[in-house]
């Protein structure tokens, strides 16, 4: 039965009391994992380039603009302390909800390595995924399994990671994503789950579309198409007071979810003929080998080494690159 990973990401704002209502919400509507992200704003990297963004003639984007002072400032409230993770990890546990993470940095690996999960699994996000030397980090310090976000990567970085963990005898799973905030219909590629189980059994989706205009219809899709997990961005306050509100689900919006992965196929189809004109469900099948979109090539080049540990030398340690 596939599996749901609640994603709390920067919906928690930065407060406590908000972050284990979420736990609590996440854990009665059912979700397998309830999951942060394991940054520290200090590590934010200042790169000329986004300061001011680029446009071409036309007013076409060629570089996000990003200010590093408007980010670090929104991202220093989002800071958990190993204290406070541990914690996270200890209300989860309570609530019978396993707690997940998100490692990005070398210092991270660390901090993780001092909070006691109760298991040995780490989410990698998609712009990570080509990440061997933080995959390597991780599996020093007890790391054995692996949910890789395949989001904005190329075909080439995904065969290299499977590669190594296989080697390294690592489990892994691979999820499908897209890395378009929110994600239409039309930008599934749903056939990409296929393409994935080339290089692993199992596979599932992050899905970052939108509750309100296209309901649950790429996880339905995702589940019909045997996703060992999917996950989904949560909130549990009003979605217009969060950044990540236009592609997270409610209390009730996740348990609607949940309650789709008890279903046998035969229901989801119907359901799926029910809620999908075949159109839709064509767009929503898209293609199995495909090119990555302008949109996922500039979020690609911001978010890869957005977040960076500082080496003894003073440089930055990107994890990312060989």
């Amino acid at each position: 039965m596939t599996k749901i990973i609640a994603e709390l990401c920067q919906n928690h704002c930065g407060d406590f009391e908000l972050l284990t209502k979420m736990i609590e919400e996440c854990a009665a509507a059912g979700a397998e994992y309830c999951k942060i992200q394991s940054i520290d704003s200090n590590e934010l990297t200042l790169r000329e380039r986004f300061e001011n963004g680029k446009l071409d003639d036309s007013g076409f984007v060629k570089i996000i603009k990003r200010p590093y002072a408007e980010e670090k400032k929104r991202l220093d409230k989002l800071n958990l302390s190993i204290e406070q993770q541990q914690l996270f990890a200890d209300i989860c546990n309570k609530n019978n909800i396993k707690p997940l993470t998100t490692v990005f940095t070398k210092k991270q690996v660390e901090t993780y390595s001092k909070v006691n999960w109760g298991h040995n699994t780490v989410k990698i996000a998609s712009y990570d995924c080509g990440s061997i030397p933080l995959m390597k980090k991780l599996i020093a310090v007890g790391v054995d399994n692996f949910i890789i976000s395949t989001g904005a990567t190329y075909d080439k970085e995904i065969e290299r990671t499977c590669n190594f963990l296989k080697n390294q005898n690592i489990h892994y799973s691979l999820l499908h994503c897209v890395t378009i905030y929110p994600t239409k219909l039309v930008d599934g590629h749903m056939r990409r789950m296929n393409f994935l189980r080339n290089f692993c059994k199992n596979v599932g989706f992050s899905d970052h579309s939108s509750y309100e205009e296209d309901w649950l219809k790429l996880s339905l899709m995702s589940i019909i198409n045997d996703s060992v997990f999917v996950e989904r961005h949560f909130t549990s306050i009003d979605k217009s007071k969060t950044k990540d509100g236009k592609v997270s689900l409610n209390k009730s919006q996740l348990s609607e979810l949940v309650h789709l992965t008890k279903k046998s196929k035969s229901e989801l189809l119907k359901i799926l003929n029910e809620k999908c004109t075949n159109l839709e469900i064509e767009l929503m099948n898209g293609e199995e080998n495909r090119s990555l979109s302008h949109e996922e090539l500039l979020n690609r080049d911001y978010y890869k080494g957005r977040f960076a540990s500082v080496c003894e030398l003073g440089n930055y340690d990107y994890n990312w690159q060989d």
